[in-house]
């Protein structure tokens, strides 16, 4: 199994400079075809107005689409003149998370950016929230404060044994067989759903290792933490340039949830994060 065919979402938010080389230099490492997808949000009708708007009003909302568009689109140009990669630039108009997960479905994986209350034209906990339960594909989370061009080295799984982690490893295999070191941490297996028996450890190593995957297994227990900063904390204290978790989300009839750990690590990690529903 390798990535293909990479999607990245590009907007005019702060960080999309560092989210494109990112997402170029992943693409050249396993020679696949990079699309960027830009988003034209349809034009926000008032519930009153029965989808009619004046001609003024609509001449002036698509007027500033254009704007934001032509600035992203050069930043698009001046990066990937930088790179030897097949890349392409694909502009949509509707529903941001319509489109980006549509476009995800012929993809092997979606890359994001990290939402912020501090950077308006960046995606929102909302929307990021939707994108990553429906896609159906691993999604890579790139922190606004990423520093790094490269990844992946040291990644840790954070592993529960449920299907969301199942999913993730799956998504994540690519990268994991790139790594020098992999780290599986189990926080409070005691506490969790599912049934791991008395060695929570053996048969996820076992299965990483018929991949060819050298893995270490850390185990926490009584931490005082929250399960998200537990992970972080783990992160942090060990260099590790890579999370790998799944994301567990609660639909309701309007709006999409992430848990409690999901939102914690999508909102405050400061590496890349690859998580899967």
């Amino acid at each position: 199994m390798t990535f293909k065919d990479i999607k990245v979402h590009v907007d005019n938010d702060s960080a999309c400079s560092k989210r494109l080389e990112i997402s170029i230099n992943l693409a050249a490492s396993f020679k696949a075809h990079l699309t960027c997808v830009y988003v034209r949000q349809s034009f926000p009708f008032p519930a009153y107005s029965n989808g009619k708007t004046s001609a003024d009003v609509l001449e002036a909302y698509n007027k500033g689409l254009d704007e934001q568009e032509s600035k992203c689109s050069a930043l698009f140009d001046e990066v990937i003149h930088q790179h030897d990669t097949t890349v392409t630039w694909r502009s949509l108009t509707g529903s941001l998370s319509f489109e980006l997960v549509n476009e995800t479905r012929y993809s092997d994986l979606l890359v994001l950016g990290q939402p912020s209350l501090d950077d308006g034209l960046t995606l929102n906990d909302g929307v990021a929230d939707e994108i990553i339960v429906s896609a159906g594909r691993p999604c890579l989370i790139i922190p606004h404060e990423c520093n790094c061009i490269e990844f992946g080295r040291s990644p840790l799984i954070a592993w529960d044994g449920s299907r969301e982690a199942s999913r993730a490893i799956q998504g994540a295999l690519p990268l994991l067989k790139q790594a020098d070191k992999i780290t599986v941490l189990i926080v409070e297996p005691e506490k969790l759903n599912t049934a791991f028996g008395d060695e929570p450890d053996v048969m996820i190593s076992e299965y990483l290792a018929r991949h060819g995957l050298n893995i270490t297994v850390e185990i926490s227990r009584g931490s005082l933490q929250n399960i998200g900063d537990t992970i972080l904390t783990h992160a942090y204290a060990y260099g590790h340039d890579l999370i790998v978790m799944g994301a567990f989300g609660n639909a309701r009839w309007h709006e999409i949830m992430l848990d409690g750990a999901t939102r914690t690590i999508m909102k405050s990690a400061k590496m890349p994060v690859l998580m899967s529903h």
